[in-house]
């Protein structure tokens, strides 16, 4: 099972990365063609629609990531009726989501449209992203349980930028103007959901049968009790991690969102690989869970913890010691990201640091205070992020983020230390830290050739050149090692020859 988690999540990795590659250039891109406000306004669309997605599922996406492997070792196919409970659930959730949308625009409006005028056009825009993204959340746990993430990971990461850029050829030719290109960006989950679907029919991922199972009975109370608590917690971790887009939209006009957008950009290239090990590692765990193996799960919270702490200093130091150089590629004014840039890069760190903690948490019996501590992370969050963008715009929406990431996974590292005996921490992950700190630090404050296509390439290999040779000699993970010596025999033997 764990070559199965590092084959596909490096995989993933490839995949998601392939699609940040088209995000940059949509970025690029878009904030010269259409403008901050209206860039700003995708954004606002965006978050909005994935609150109001993620509530319409009703927690059904939860449901089936945990409890599908229980289905499918007590039932066969035919008798499976899992996928039909969830789609009813996330049928009458978006039914009562869309009503909501409809009955509360006025004063979605009033919030929004104060500084943002022209969002009175566009509030319609929120229905079908919203429409097909949940469509989409319905479908990617039974890509995951198929054995298919890679393909969740290419229709979520890449499929998605590719068809941006797709739009922004075409707003770059004048085949359509910004207006049409907002409106074509709400269908932008269309061509994912279409896809998804024929993949799980294909591989008989997920068959609908209507009669309710021995197994739904004998389950219904658990099923009942981690739906609604994980339901809960999705809406709440989604509301306060995209809260700071929101109150900046509001609150300072749709140009700050744009700007904190692209500042968020950098930190998301650190979530790559959390996405890509978790849609491969959440079954493992469910299983791990079901037949009671500690030294398994422990195994994966150690080496999630290390691995992901490798990835996440490795492209966030790149990006920390290239971003003043990047900023040559952006409209003038966009140089006030940097700070927000680095301190989001930070909190980012922080989550990959820390393991798969949340995804442990879920997938046990004692899944409840996984919303305990979102419940908390939300609390200090949501009132956070208002008085500190008031205050410092940006700066403080960062900020926000990083102090509130820092106790979220406090406390579920406690609690799985507390409650399990598990800790994913050693001496080493500590020592990686601190040199790995010290190596950017040197190279940040290394002058700035004037070429910039000279400059970003040179510190780039001196990082990339320094951080390799640590992470090797002190054989920081085994699975690094793995790669470094399957691959360096390659690269020997072709020399060789």
């Amino acid at each position: 099972m764990a070559s199965s988690i590092q084959r596909q999540s490096i995989l993933s990795t490839i995949v998601i990365y392939v699609g940040f590659a088209f995000g940059a250039i949509n970025l690029l891109l878009l904030q010269t063609l259409i403008g901050k406000d209206y860039y700003g306004l995708t954004r606002v669309v965006n978050d909005t629609g994935f609150i109001a997605a993620y509530f319409a599922t009703l927690g059904s996406q939860a449901m089936v990531a945990k409890f599908l492997p229980f289905y499918k070792h007590y039932l066969p196919r035919e008798k499976n009726d899992l996928p039909f409970i969830a789609l009813c659930m996330a049928g009458a959730g978006t039914l009562f989501t869309l009503l909501l949308i409809f009955l509360l625009k006025p004063y979605i409006i009033m919030v929004f449209g104060r500084n943002n005028p022209f969002f009175i056009d566009y509030y319609w825009t929120i229905i079908p992203f919203t429409f097909f993204f949940v469509l989409y959340l319905f479908l990617e746990p039974f890509l995951w349980h198929a054995g298919k993430a890679v393909w969740g990971s290419l229709l979520k990461e890449t499929l998605i930028r590719l068809i941006t850029t797709i739009l922004v050829v075409l707003l770059l030719f004048k085949l359509i103007d910004a207006k049409m290109f907002v409106s074509f960006f709400a269908f932008i989950y269309l061509m994912p959901v279409l896809i998804g679907y024929y993949i799980i029919i294909k591989c008989r991922g997920m068959g609908i049968h209507f009669k309710i199972s021995s197994v739904t009975r004998r389950l219904k109370g658990r099923i009942i009790g981690f739906t609604s608590f994980l339901f809960l917690t999705n809406v709440f971790n989604i509301a306060s991690t995209v809260c700071d887009t929101l109150f900046l939209g509001s609150l300072k006009g749709f140009g700050y969102a744009a700007q904190f957008a692209i500042a968020q950009f950098f930190g998301s290239v650190l979530e790559v690989p959390n996405r890509a090990i978790m849609g491969s590692a959440i079954p493992v765990l469910a299983e791990y869970w079901r037949t009671k193996n500690l030294h398994g799960i422990q195994s994966i919270y150690k080496k999630s913890a290390m691995n992901l702490m490798i990835a996440g200093i490795l492209f966030g130091g790149l990006l920390i010691i290239n971003l003043k150089s990047v900023m040559v590629f952006l409209p003038q004014g966009y140089e006030v990201i940097i700070i927000p840039a680095i301190i989001i890069v930070l909190s980012k760190l922080v989550d990959l640091a820390t393991g798969l903690n949340a995804q442990i948490i879920q997938t046990s019996n004692l899944w409840k205070f996984d919303f305990y501590s979102t419940i908390i992370y939300t609390v200090i969050a949501i009132p956070l992020n208002f008085l500190l963008i008031r205050t410092w715009g940006i700066n403080g929406a960062a900020m926000a983020n990083l102090l509130a990431n820092l106790v979220k996974n406090g406390i579920r590292w406690w609690y799985l230390h507390h409650k399990f005996r598990l800790q994913p921490f050693t001496v080493k992950n500590l020592e990686l830290m601190l040199v790995s700190s010290i190596i950017v630090a040197a190279i940040w404050f290394i002058p700035s050739m004037k070429n910039v296509f000279i400059d970003v390439p040179v510190r780039s290999a001196i990082f990339v050149g320094l951080f390799a040779i640590l992470v090797i000699r002190r054989q920081y993970s085994g699975e690094v090692m793995g790669l470094w010596d399957k691959y360096r025999a390659i690269l020997l033997s072709k020399i060789g020859r």
